[in-house]
């Protein structure tokens, strides 16, 4: 098979993030545990060691146990797609979605969300993605990295099509960013979804001083009414 020019291959991607560009679709939240902060070390060291296969990003309930659950502390109703502290928070609504994928390699974790104090009834999951690609093509892409070898600054991002195979969903190895194929993406819109915004990945930048124009991104309408509990 022809190898495709990485240039030519990354408009067809998007950049999955939370919808802060609207406040009423944003959740701001954390998860909150028992667990003391000073054993948290040794156990996501543990954790590495038994479990290579979550690339360190594990659910909440295997770092902090049973009793962890997140805290909504912004107003309106929980969106259905947030973050929490680096854990990724999915509805019910949203995760069914993710399903119509089965090359996703993903698991969920149910887990219970609370707003002022008060459970939410609607159901959430943990979304645990489990593949990381190393998927810039980096003699074509502007980005910077720490000591470490992680993306600290992009300025240009290019994906190479031919490391992402038929992955619809995946994070990028050695960064926080989640890239969605297109195709998953009109499926969450058109769903109704909201609290997620896909940017296309090259017009994407995390450069605060440059805002992409808004006909580059796909931004959900609200189709159905948020309502709490």
């Amino acid at each position: 098979m022809q190898r495709q020019d990485p240039a030519d291959s990354h408009s067809s991607f998007y950049v999955l993030e939370p919808d802060s560009t609207r406040p009423k679709y944003f959740t701001e939240a954390r998860v909150k545990h028992q667990t003391p902060v000073g054993q948290l070390p040794e156990i996501n060291r543990r954790l590495r060691e038994q479990h290579p296969e979550w690339c360190g990003r594990f659910p909440a309930a295997m770092v902090y146990g049973d009793g962890a659950y997140v805290e909504v502390e912004t107003r309106a109703a929980p969106a259905d797609y947030f973050g929490a502290g680096g854990h990724t928070i999915v509805s019910a609504e949203l995760k069914a979605v993710l399903e119509q994928f089965p090359e996703i390699r993903a698991r969920f974790f149910p887990i219970p969300v609370r707003q002022r104090g008060e459970p939410i009834q609607r159901e959430y999951f943990e979304l645990c993605l489990q593949d990381e690609v190393e998927a810039i093509a980096e003699e074509l892409s502007r980005v910077t990295r720490t000591d470490y070898g992680s993306l600290n600054r992009v300025e240009k991002l290019v994906l190479d099509e031919a490391r992402i195979g038929d992955q619809p969903l995946f994070r990028i190895r050695d960064a926080v960013l989640t890239v969605a194929r297109e195709d998953l993406a009109r499926a969450v819109l058109d769903a109704g979804c909201v609290g997620a915004v896909f940017v296309r990945v090259d017009t994407y930048t995390d450069n605060w001083d440059f805002q992409p124009d808004v006909k580059h991104r796909l931004l959900q309408a609200s189709k159905r009414p948020l309502k709490r509990g």
